[in-house]
């Protein structure tokens, strides 16, 4: 028995060292802090989104270090102009997508939809992106406006890589979440898969659970990595991601707009998925910028654009824009 224990505590010890000469190491949960004023939830609970934006004007201080203001609108959405432009005569453009559009850690008039409304005057730019939103609430937020008859000129869906795991939950998923304390009790709508890969939407609440002693060693996140990977493989993330592109495409399309997929995540899976898209004839751009750059973070350790990376997806999504195809000929309230 001795001579057993001692084989396994050397395996055990040289497994830890491999781990750490590849770069793992014991795992340690990102605490987030939110302070909204006035105080009270940010979010509201949704039935069809799982949670969206609660109607009202808020003061957030993230992490005791940065303070941004956001304002939203009476169905929970962020604004992105006055109200007067809220008239039925301008054709609307759609912005679908999670923080970076919704503008986490940024004021109002800074993320890049808003910038975006005061470079294109003469459209109405909605911002549909919300905190933690992935694909699937995209989609469904989408589907609901649709089917109350609204009708827009284009719809712009920022796609980043990320948002794959967010509409499987998996592990990953819930391992982004633990910490943020900002998302505690909120439920949320993923999909499963069923024998036909037919999309199938359930609801849940996001808990993570830690593998024994991970804490404490590498080897651990080594292997909870590759326990996740075959997870995300067997839940096929990225063709349910694909499945609601899909979706969004037919739907905008259906109803007389132009569809963009905007990438907003520099990462070679978000490109692999705009070069999908493109091969299949649906207008893409990358609107993405260079993150690893702290000049463009909102706080050292977050990687959330901050106002001079919005301006710069906000140029890059106008210049798009103006040399494509836009209609302007829909009513947004038909």
């Amino acid at each position: 028995m001795a001579y057993i224990i001692g084989v396994l505590l050397v395996l055990l010890i040289a497994g830890e060292i491999t781990a750490r000469f590849m770069g793992y190491r014991p795992w340690h949960e990102t605490v987030q802090t939110m302070q909204v004023v006035p105080e009270g939830r940010f979010y509201q609970a949704d039935s069809i989104l799982g949670y969206k934006g609660r109607p009202g004007k808020f003061e957030l201080l993230l992490n005791d270090s940065l303070r941004f203001t956001v304002t939203h609108d009476a169905d929970g959405w962020r604004k992105t102009g006055p109200d007067s432009l809220q008239g039925d005569s301008l054709p609307e453009i759609w912005i679908f997508g999670c923080s970076f559009t919704h503008g986490y850690g940024v004021n109002d008039a800074d993320n890049y939809p808003a910038v975006l409304q005061s470079m294109m005057p003469h459209f109405r730019i909605r911002n549909y992106g919300m905190d933690g939103y992935g694909t699937l609430q995209n989609w469904l937020v989408l589907n609901q406006l649709l089917q109350a008859g609204k009708r827009p000129a284009t719809v712009v869906l920022g796609y980043g890589a990320f948002h794959d795991q967010r509409n499987t939950a998996n592990r990953y998923w819930h391992k982004a979440l633990h910490g943020q304390r900002i998302a505690d009790s909120l439920r949320y709508p993923f999909i499963r898969l069923d024998k036909k890969d037919s999309l199938i939407l359930h609801y849940g609440h996001i808990a993570y659970h830690p593998l024994p002693l991970q804490r404490q060693l590498a080897l651990l996140s080594l292997v909870e990595k590759r326990w996740n990977d075959s997870e995300d493989q067997g839940l096929r993330s990225k063709f349910v991601t694909e499945v609601l592109i899909q979706r969004m495409v037919g739907a905008s399309r259906d109803a007389g707009a132009h569809f963009v997929l905007a990438g907003v995540y520099r990462h070679p899976e978000t490109e692999k998925m705009l070069r999908t898209f493109h091969l299949d004839n649906v207008p893409t751009v990358d609107i993405s910028q260079d993150l690893a750059d702290p000049d463009l973070r909102i706080l050292p350790g977050n990687g959330h654009p901050n106002a001079k990376a919005h301006a710069m997806m906000a140029q890059v999504l106008y210049d798009y824009l103006q040399v494509h195809d836009l209609p302007t000929n829909a009513n947004p309230h038909k």
